[in-house]
């Protein structure tokens, strides 16, 4: 086979996803595609970086290939990771492209306005524990010791997580891998989701790039107030009760089988040194340090001790902020109180009893709109205060 034959045939897998950025020739094979029942593979492989059998077919028909030279160019293409199978082969063969997966940042709402408590869990539902409740959502961070993630990582475990039949409902996964232009702060990563019962699973993975501190809470420092002294990869799960009036329960099998893949992505690549951390933030929404689980000191140990700034500790069940296979992991679900409350107060005059009354709200799983804590960083007062109240269903005035 000819090199210039093999770029050819790579080049109509990898190629620019947007129409006015290919040439003529790809360009008329997309029209000719598109009034085919292939459509849909096309937009596919486009917008999600999946490839179909019958596309793939399609794409090298014109090439004339004989059943060795074409499973040699598949072949060729897997040894050189340009396609990963996903699933099973057979009659609904496809690939994943790592080359083609969307580029951009993670959406902001599973990001902002902190990637530990993010527009989007704010639809957590809440776990039952000897009569308390608290937000189902757990969180874990990995700090890279002595260096960088290396090149291709993140795309690295992107694709396993594709291919794991483990790893959620296919339909519902979405991976961003960050622009290659040179920008201040990039965030690539994947948003997985599994229904499992009557209960839905959600994990987002995220990897900051860039010249910004990695994330939000370093190592030994809390909330906003910490560097991160290395880059880290960032897990939030959370978990939504599909129907409030049947019983939910949850055993984190989404969010354990993402930590597993890091785990062995890692085990991969030479010299690559990751710190696990447990993360865990309070009824107040505030994030304490994360804690290093090398300092476990028994593989059963029941209790973590987390520490905040200002040296205040509590103490939190281990299977609430890490999550194990056994038996007794089993969590029962209680819907959230499904409302959201605006608190509007004079600050010069009410701001404790505003403070008293946000923490006992959200406590009983209220979702409240406190400007304290939920306007976002860089966005107008003004505006911040609108957006809130326009998503506000119960409006508290506060007067005193």
């Amino acid at each position: 086979m000819q090199p210039q034959v093999i770029i050819d045939v790579i080049k109509y897998v990898i190629r620019e996803s947007r129409g006015e950025d290919v040439n003529n020739e790809l360009r008329a094979m997309d029209d000719r595609i598109r009034g085919t029942t292939l459509k849909d593979d096309l937009d596919l492989l486009l917008d999600r970086g999946e490839l179909t059998r019958s596309l793939l077919a399609e794409l090298w028909a014109q090439f004339k290939f004989k059943a060795q030279d074409q499973r040699l160019m598949l072949e060729l293409m897997k040894g050189f990771k340009l396609l990963r199978e996903l699933g099973k082969p057979g009659e609904d063969e496809r690939y994943v492209v790592p080359a083609m997966l969307p580029t951009g940042n993670l959406p902001p709402e599973f990001l902002a306005p902190r990637w530990w408590r993010p527009s989007r869990a704010k639809a957590a539902d809440r776990i039952e524990e000897e009569g308390a409740h608290r937000p189902a959502a757990v969180r874990v961070m990995y700090e890279v010791l002595g260096g960088q993630l290396p090149f291709g990582f993140m795309g690295e475990l992107q694709v396993s997580l594709a291919q794991s039949e483990e790893a959620g409902d296919a339909d519902l996964q979405q991976h961003f891998a960050p622009e290659r232009s040179v920008e201040e702060e990039r965030v690539g990563g994947s948003v997985l989701c599994e229904r499992r019962g009557n209960a839905q699973e959600w994990v987002v993975l995220s990897h900051h790039h860039g010249c910004r501190q990695a994330h939000e809470s370093g190592v030994g420092a809390a909330g906003d107030s910490g560097k991160a002294s290395a880059p880290a990869i960032r897990v939030m799960a959370w978990v939504e009760i599909i129907n409030v009036r049947e019983p939910a329960t949850t055993d984190w099998r989404l969010f354990r089988h993402v930590r597993q893949q890091i785990r062995d992505a890692a085990q991969k690549v030479p010299g690559l040194n990751l710190r696990e951390m447990a993360c865990y933030v309070d009824d107040r929404g505030t994030l304490a340090k994360p804690f290093d689980l090398s300092r476990l000191r028994r593989r059963d140990q029941e209790y973590i001790g987390f520490e905040f700034d200002g040296g205040e500790c509590t103490d939190v069940k281990r299977r609430l902020v890490l999550p194990s296979a056994d038996a007794a992991a089993v969590l029962k679900l209680v819907p959230r109180i499904r409302c959201r409350v605006f608190l509007g107060y004079r600050v010069a005059s009410d701001l404790g009893l505003v403070k008293r009354l946000y923490h006992r709200l959200s406590g009983e799983g209220v979702d409240v709109w406190w400007d304290k804590l939920c306007l976002e960083d860089g966005k107008r007062w003004e505006e911040g205060f609108a957006d809130g109240l326009c998503s506000a269903n119960v409006f508290i005035p506060v007067l005193l």
